[in-house]
């Protein structure tokens, strides 16, 4: 069985709904097993990540650019 892991990032909560639909669509292909993470539950197992057979990664955009969140203990961006 292949392993999927959806993770993303969501401001807002559009990111989250669009990963919710890919990961349910993923969920559908028989021989997968599906599995849908915010960043901050990826970045805290990343064995699981590590083992994955593919990993579909989702972000919003702000002005033209990727999201950047920021993580428990990282520093400030200047």
């Amino acid at each position: 069985m292949a392993i999927v892991y959806t993770v993303y990032h969501s401001g807002f909560g559009h990111t989250k709904l669009q990963a919710e639909a890919v990961h349910r669509g993923a969920g559908l292909v028989a021989g997968i097993q599906a599995n849908l993470r915010t960043t901050e539950e990826a970045s805290a197992n990343l064995d699981e990540l590590d083992a994955a057979d593919a990993i579909i990664f989702g972000c919003p955009t702000y002005m033209g650019n990727m999201s950047a969140e920021r993580l428990p203990g990282q520093a400030p961006r200047h």
